[in-house]
Formats: C-alpha cells, structure tokens, sequence
C-alpha cells in the first residue's frame, strides 16, 4: 500500500506514528511524509528541515516539505487541494493525519482539510501527541513495542526541539505505556489513533 503522513511541523509525524510508519515499511508499503511548514516558529528553518529529512531516511520515507506559515494555516480550499493533490498523485490508500481534537490552530486546520481530503483514501486516522487534550477519543490501538525504539531514536533527529518537554523520552514513553493499558496489554508500548474511514469492499 501508498501510506501518507500528515503533520504541520517537521516533529509531528515522528511524535504522532514514527511507530505505525516503521510497521508499514517492515510489510513492504511505500510511506509518503508531507509537512506543512518549516517550523520556523519552532527554531531555525534549515535546521528543522534537515532534522525532518535525516529522520525519514531512518524511516525509510519519501518526504515533502511544504511551506505555509508557522502558526497561521488556513483552513481553506488551498489547503484542502493541496493535501488532495499529494493524495492523488502518490496513489494514497491510508492517511495519517492530526486530530480535529488537537489543540493547537495549525493541527486543526490540517485535520479539517484531511478530513474532507480522506474521501480519496480508503482509511484515514487522526494521531496523538504528548500535547492532544484528553477529548482525543482512539478507536484502533497498534502495538509498536518492537520498534519503540525506532521511534525515540526518529523523535531525536530533531536536536533543536530536544529542550521541549513533550519531546524528552519520558513523556512518549508514558504515553505509548498508557495507550498499551488502553488497549489491555501490561508493559508494552502502542500508538493510538481516532478512526475516521476505513473503506471495506
């Protein structure tokens, strides 16, 4: 399968489903990274950039980096056909994307237009951060215990963001620990996901 990430800020998708996406790779689909923005809000654009393109090569990931402004997305019909843009070209089948749920405004705006997007992916579901708000309601729950490692080590890529607290080991490892808990399992790491399309022929 055509697997597309979504995320607003070169960090997201690694906090969100590095997980999931190293899974993907291990069964042979073709991952797609598309970020929004060069995170200048965040800290230098060149550093965030080559942060991003050194983790989706530990990914395995194509990666597309976009920029509209940090902190100011709009949700509007640009941004919804440029994220159908990507979709179509690339042949999307499964969408990764932010939550309507999450509460920062450049989040949101890319899960709205996702979410109006998804009608080209047979499945879409929204990702967390150590960030999302507790309304986050997940629905599927995948067990990334074996390549948890993987993920920390993807999340590290982005040295300058090291000093954020919901970037530190700890806070992603007591979240993917209670999504584990979630889905019934002791002492095993998980990524969960709020489902919003699952196409079945």
């Amino acid at each position: 399968m055509n697997i597309l990430a979504i995320g607003s800020h070169p960090d997201d998708i690694e906090l969100g489903c590095a997980g999931t996406l190293f899974i993907h790779k291990k069964f042979g689909d073709k991952i797609f990274l598309l970020i929004m923005t060069n995170g200048e809000k965040g800290g230098n654009p060149k550093h965030r950039i080559k942060e991003a393109k050194k983790s989706a090569k530990m990914i395995g990931a194509e990666i597309i980096i976009l920029d509209f402004p940090d902190g100011e997305i709009k949700e509007d019909l640009f941004l919804i056909k440029t994220i159908e843009r990507h979709i179509k070209s690339n042949k999307i089948d499964v969408l990764y994307t932010h939550s309507k749920n999450d509460r920062h405004q450049d989040h949101r705006k890319v899960a709205g237009a996702s979410q109006i997007a998804m009608r080209y992916v047979k499945e879409c579901y929204s990702y967390e951060t150590p960030l999302t708000p507790t309304s986050f309601m997940p629905k599927m729950f995948i067990d990334i215990t074996k390549v948890f490692k993987k993920k920390i080590a993807c999340v590290n890529c982005h040295i300058s963001q090291a000093m954020k607290y919901y970037v530190k080991h700890n806070a992603l490892n007591d979240m993917s620990s209670f999504r584990a808990l979630n889905a019934g399992f002791e002492n095993k790491k998980f990524e969960a996901f709020e489902v919003n399309k699952i196409l079945k022929r």
